[in-house]
């Protein structure tokens, strides 16, 4: 017959099994371990010191050449940020050049001096000309080129690496302004009044290459200083080449990026030209090769490592090389400036990089050593007192077993009871066990389960209610949005077709279109997309739209949408804390004579439709800036002419980025080809709608990833809409 036993003696039974097997084998355990265990503890420390040290050392030395190489590409880096803004503001005159020509009357006469030495001090604005110049038979180019005086002395006064910036007219003459401000006129040694700057190599160059050049780095004879030329050719209205703008830059002007960088003691940073000459350098102790001149060149050096790594700098490759200069080993690493074909070179000696590699090695060794022998020590202390544990440990179970098998039962049955009212959805029930143990701990977390359980149902009840008020805001600002919007596309008229639609990527969006006429014979067209989405680019969206129509319907002149666009700016600018921005295309169609004047603010190219052609093309934008980020802007305003049947399609971003699951763009040339495949007889309503399903066949189950916007405009030059 099978002895059954309850749970009481169960629990003795097993206790006092597994206690005394327990302490059996673990005392046998122990003391077979603890000399085995001496040995290999001590030979695993030793061989763990030796590979800890390997790793950390060779860690710090890695870390080193990566944040070099890191510093190297930073430096680099902000050097042709630096060098290409002196470009920018050098294609922004040129620019203005080409509209002075184009379009003199738009801005002020201007005269132009001689220069002169009492002027020093402040900004110069001076003409300079060749020796066989006769100026009386140039005076009417004369008084046009010196239009551009303000922007001149504008851009000379902002720059702070342009110390010099003018044009050379192909004629023979130079008009300059350079920021004398922080030169003592005792010194100031006034420009020559004859100067055959055509004849340059950097006007040559800028010339026959028709595009932005940076010249080869020399010393200046009046300032004696080391810089450089950056010269772009401008145009007049015919397209020919009228001369160069240029603007000089001082190197010193960026000296302090390289004196800012730490390189240990003995550590020290250069910049080669693209001819292999050293044209900058910071540090306290460099190697005589790496000084800057330029008579000699790094490929020309007699340290062969040195010549290679000159070779691979002009090249403009990015590495990390180990060199010797006299007879010091250096970690030297270098990377391309983008902007002129230079290259920034950093190094750091070896051995200051390895010393702390050393030390740590040894204290490393040290320690290790010392936890070993006490580690040693420590382990045969707890075995002896283990050994006397047990013997306690074996008396005290067998008085205790009893006790604890009675005080452990009881309890299960009454926690087991009170769990399945709980169970059943009484969350008021309390369970009151008081054994001191975990059975109490587990009476008491089920205490405070119910409890919790009763407070995050009345929680879900409001978070549901708040959602659903949050819902019902959003749709209410979705709807406001929506209603700003125009939507009613029928004119009555019969000499143009509009349509457009948004769709918003959240509850409400940032893209915004916009049409209205300024009287009978014209009709403006806008879209827009500002930054950001949600709420916040909302708001932006509804001002931008108010402040763009407002300063469009009061406009004096109502054909000049470049200052609609200029007001607009300055206005968007005013307390744009958050710095939010919109690209803007705005247009005006003369309904009587087909004439479409436009202004872009750096948004999308607009497609065209020629019906004589029967095919869409992308509008050719002059360059442009996005609004709301810089008050001082002026905007390009161009026109094209609309025939009977002609077409223009507008879109925002959201449209030609959309994205499918594998992250894949619908892109522009896919929109161009889906319009010409597409009837263009067709409604504009029909229009945009299909390019909108082969939007949805592109991104299939991807979410809306931005605002989709699009607007079309048909023209149709007679009353019959033929």
């Amino acid at each position: 017959m099978k002895l059954k036993l309850n749970i009481r003696r169960r629990m003795m039974l097993i206790i006092m099994s597994v206690t005394i097997i327990t302490l059996l084998l673990s005392g046998a355990v122990a003391f077979y371990e603890v000399i085995d265990s001496g040995h290999k503890i001590k030979r695993e420390g030793e061989d763990i010191s030796k590979e800890i040290s390997l790793n950390t050392s060779k860690l710090l030395e890695d870390e080193m050449k990566v944040e070099l190489t890191k510093l190297a590409n930073s430096k680099a880096e902000e050097i042709t940020h630096r060098m290409r803004d002196s470009a920018n503001d050098v294609e922004l005159i040129a620019d203005e050049m080409n509209e002075i020509y184009q379009n003199p009357s738009r801005f002020l006469p201007q005269t132009v001096d001689e220069p002169s030495q009492t002027k020093a001090g402040k900004t110069n604005f001076y003409i300079q000309y060749s020796e066989t110049f006769d100026r009386a038979a140039f005076a009417d180019k004369i008084a046009i080129s010196s239009r551009i005086k303000d922007f001149l002395i504008r851009i000379v006064e902002n720059n702070s690496m342009i110390v010099s910036i003018g044009i050379i007219s192909r004629d023979g003459y130079t008009i300059s302004a350079d920021d004398d401000r922080d030169v003592n006129i005792d010194d100031f040694e006034q420009p020559p009044l004859t100067y055959e700057t055509t004849e340059s190599e950097w006007y040559q160059k800028a010339i026959k290459e028709e595009k932005l050049i940076f010249s080869d780095v020399r010393q200046f004879v009046l300032s004696n200083a080391l810089g450089g030329f950056c010269a772009i050719p401008y145009y007049n209205e015919n397209g020919e080449i009228m001369g160069v703008t240029a603007g000089q830059i001082f190197l010193d002007k960026i000296e302090h990026l390289l004196d800012e960088i730490e390189l240990y003691d003995t550590g020290f940073c250069f910049v080669v030209d693209n001819r292999g000459y050293v044209i900058l350098n910071s540090g306290d102790d460099i190697p005589a090769e790496l000084l800057v001149s330029l008579k000699d060149k790094l490929q020309d050096s007699q340290n062969e490592d040195l010549a290679k790594i000159a070779v691979e700098m002009t090249a403009g490759k990015n590495d990390l090389r180990e060199i010797t200069l006299n007879g010091k080993e250096y970690y030297i690493v270098y990377a391309p400036i983008k902007a002129t074909g230079w290259s920034f070179g950093a190094a750091i000696s070896k051995e200051e990089v390895i010393e702390p590699v050393v030390r740590n090695k040894e204290i490393i060794e040290a320690v290790t050593t010392k936890n070993i022998d006490e580690l040693e020590n420590a382990l045969m202390n707890k075995i002896i007192l283990v050994a006397v544990f047990m013997v306690v440990i074996l008396a005290i179970v067998i008085y205790v077993n009893r006790k604890l098998s009675d005080n452990f039962v009881k309890p299960i049955y009454e926690l087991s009871n009170s769990v399945r009212e709980i169970a059943r959805g009484d969350f008021n029930k309390k369970i009151d066990i008081k054994t001191g143990d975990e059975i109490e701990h587990l009476a008491a977390c089920f205490n405070a389960m119910t409890g919790e359980l009763k407070t995050y149902i009345e929680n879900l009840t409001k978070i549901t209610a708040e959602k659903e008020k949050m819902a019902t805001e959003l749709e209410v600002a979705k709807n406001i949005q929506i209603s700003m919007l125009p939507h009613d596309f029928n004119f009555n008229r019969n000499d143009f077709e509009i349509y457009a639609t948004m769709n918003a990527a959240k509850e409400v969006g940032g893209d915004f279109y916009d049409f209205y006429l300024l009287d009978e014979n014209h009709l403006v067209i806008t879209i827009a997309d500002v930054s950001g989405k949600g709420v916040p680019a909302a708001l932006f969206m509804a001002n931008s739209k108010t402040i763009l129509k407002n300063f469009a319907m009061t406009m004096v002149n109502p054909d000049d949408l470049s200052a609609v666009m200029t007001c607009a700016n300055q206005q968007l600018c005013e307390n744009n804390k958050e710095k939010m921005f919109v690209t803007v295309f705005v247009g005006m169609l003369d309904l009587k004579t087909g004439e479409f004047i436009f202004v872009n603010g750096g948004h999308n190219p607009p497609l065209i439709y020629k019906k004589a052609e029967n095919k869409f093309e992308y509008l050719k934008l002059k360059k442009s800036c996005i609004l709301g980020i810089k008050k001082k802007l002026s905007f390009n305003q161009q026109s094209i002419q609309f025939e009977s049947g002609d077409m223009i399609f507008l879109y925002t971003d959201g449209v030609t980025e959309a994205m499918n699951s594998q992250r894949k763009q619908y892109t522009s040339s896919r929109l161009q080809n889906f319009l010409d495949d597409t009837d263009n007889n067709i409604s504009l309503e029909t229009l945009l709608e299909t390019v909108r399903k082969d939007i949805k066949n592109h991104t299939g189950d991807a979410e809306q990833s931005d605002d989709i916007t699009m607007l079309a405009l048909r023209f149709r030059s007679d009353e019959n809409g033929k």
